[in-house]
């Protein structure tokens, strides 16, 4: 059967996986899972189906915003203030990693939609 290599040479499948067991593991809105999405999008976008690379992208920036609100705006999913402080469980390279996954999300949404389009800020605004 012929799979298609993306992503340092990830399959469609490969990453599929990767998502199904961190979703198992930490649940489909972890950070730990985000990696996953992030390399199911890369994969669909090397096979330009942008439509479910950009889903991918979605789900990465959706789970960060909400990870970054809790831990430093101490915010819920729900947006309303939390009792407990959150923290992250990733280390610091880890959010190196992020940022650079970000900015590429970014990136890809300004080359495809614009510059001012409302989902590219979403991911970063550096231009601005």
């Amino acid at each position: 059967m012929g799979k298609v290599f993306g992503a340092k040479g990830k399959s469609v499948d490969a990453a599929g996986e990767d998502v199904y067991y961190c979703s198992l593991e930490y649940g489909p809105e972890d950070v730990r899972t985000s990696l996953g999405y992030y390399n199911m999008g890369k994969v669909f976008g090397a096979k330009l189906e942008q439509d479910k690379a950009s889903s991918c992208d979605d789900q990465v920036v959706r789970i960060w915003s909400n990870a970054l609100c809790m831990v430093v705006l101490g915010l819920g999913p729900d947006r309303m203030p939390m009792s407990e402080p959150s923290q992250l469980p990733v280390g610091r390279l880890q959010l190196m990693e992020v940022v650079d996954m970000l900015l590429d999300i970014g990136r890809s949404r300004k080359a495809m939609l614009g510059p001012f389009h409302p989902a590219v800020s979403d991911a970063h605004r550096s231009d601005w």
